[in-house]
């Protein structure tokens, strides 16, 4: 069996995760970056003339639209085209949208896996853009719609990502199934039961996009939070920021391994998100015992237990928010009672079990 797996970027180790456990199962594996067709490092004209196309339908803020472009769609769409001839698969595996496996004739089966939609964020993206960004948003969900429609198969993160490609695109539930990820840091068990844990209570916020995380309402709430619990610590996870502070500490982009460190020595997670296509962190955070704070939008109610093994708040309530915290710092009893429940569902999500659903759904790949 070979798979041609069509790829944009690394997908946050999602890519590497699912490729590894094809590999695994003894499946063939040629891995294609889309990206490739219109990144000016690698091709100069065509990178180029997408960059120009982002700034007349973007204007200034075209830094935000550069991968949704027409004009760019089509060109990986063409790169991935010419990637299926040469490797003549057996079947065609697609992580996001970004871009579409087939160009014309669909000639051996098509599977998609993706945790989010266009016109789920467009909304969330819609304010400040020029005029010209909100009909360039309309062709590209016209992309994305013909790309579900041609595929055989669509994976989903989450049910609530199933829902809208059923009624944002008008496709048939028949060929949409949820699959929830795993975890791409590697978790070490015995390191959780020698927590390590000093007198120091820290709060983990991991993200890169710190206000699309909700940074600031955490920032906003941390000042009242530490009034109450002196030794609390905020770590912050994914991203610089300027902030000088003997209680919150910085840490920029970490690997896997040292993320699994950050999660071990934390108390709490938090991750007040604004706009969440998924929430991966959570899953991970769980499978380290934290209880999480998360907010009531999109995928995350799916993932978190309110008052089970975390709480849900409502996005920019950095009163709401602050409380829960300084509940679960103040509270060692509860704060263990929901580490222990969130270890227990933050363990069943492996991308394993993952994979082994998608092929058990894809069924033509399982009797292979």
């Amino acid at each position: 069996m070979k798979i041609l797996f069509l790829k944009f970027g690394s997908f946050s180790g999602i890519n590497n995760s699912i490729v590894r456990e094809f590999e695994m199962r003894k499946i063939q594996v040629d891995v294609v970056d889309a990206f490739d067709a219109i990144n000016p490092k690698k091709s100069l004209v065509v990178g180029f003339i997408n960059i120009i196309c982002a700034i007349l339908l973007y204007g200034y803020k075209w830094r935000l639209g550069i991968e949704y472009t027409s004009f760019g769609f089509r060109a990986m769409s063409r790169y991935c085209e010419k990637a299926r001839e040469q490797f003549r698969p057996d079947v065609v595996f697609q992580t996001q949208t970004m871009f579409s496996g087939f160009c014309d004739k669909i000639d051996v089966p098509y599977l998609l896996y993706t945790d989010h939609t266009h016109a789920l964020s467009r909304k969330s993206y819609s304010k400040g853009f020029r005029q010209g960004c909100i009909s360039a948003r309309k062709s590209w969900i016209e992309h994305e719609r013909q790309t579900y429609l041609s595929a055989a198969k669509i994976f989903c993160m989450s049910n609530f990502i199933k829902m809208s490609i059923m009624s944002d695109y008008g496709v048939d539930g028949g060929k949409v199934s949820t699959v929830y990820p795993g975890i791409n840091v590697r978790v070490r068990e015995d390191l959780i039961q020698k927590t390590g844990k000093d007198d120091r209570l820290r709060i983990l916020f991991v993200g890169v996009d710190f206000k699309r995380k909700g940074g600031h309402s955490l920032l906003e709430c941390f000042n009242r939070v530490r009034a109450i619990v002196p030794s609390s610590r905020l770590v912050i996870v994914g991203c610089d920021l300027p902030i000088e502070d003997p209680q919150i500490e910085v840490k920029g982009k970490l690997n896997f391994s040292e993320m699994s460190d950050e999660y071990r020595k934390a108390s709490i997670f938090v991750l007040p998100s604004l706009r969440e296509p998924f929430g991966i962190a959570f899953l991970e955070a769980m499978a380290h015992g934290l209880p999480c704070i998360g907010t009531r939008i999109e995928s995350i109610p799916e993932l978190i237990d309110d008052g089970v093994d975390g709480f849900l708040v409502e996005p920019n309530n950095s009163e709401t928010l602050g409380d829960k915290i300084i509940l679960l710092l103040q509270n060692e009893r509860l704060r263990k009672e929901m580490g222990v429940r969130a270890l227990t569902k933050g363990s069943n999500f492996t991308w394993s079990r993952s994979v082994d659903r998608i092929l058990e759904i894809s069924g033509f790949i399982a009797k292979s």
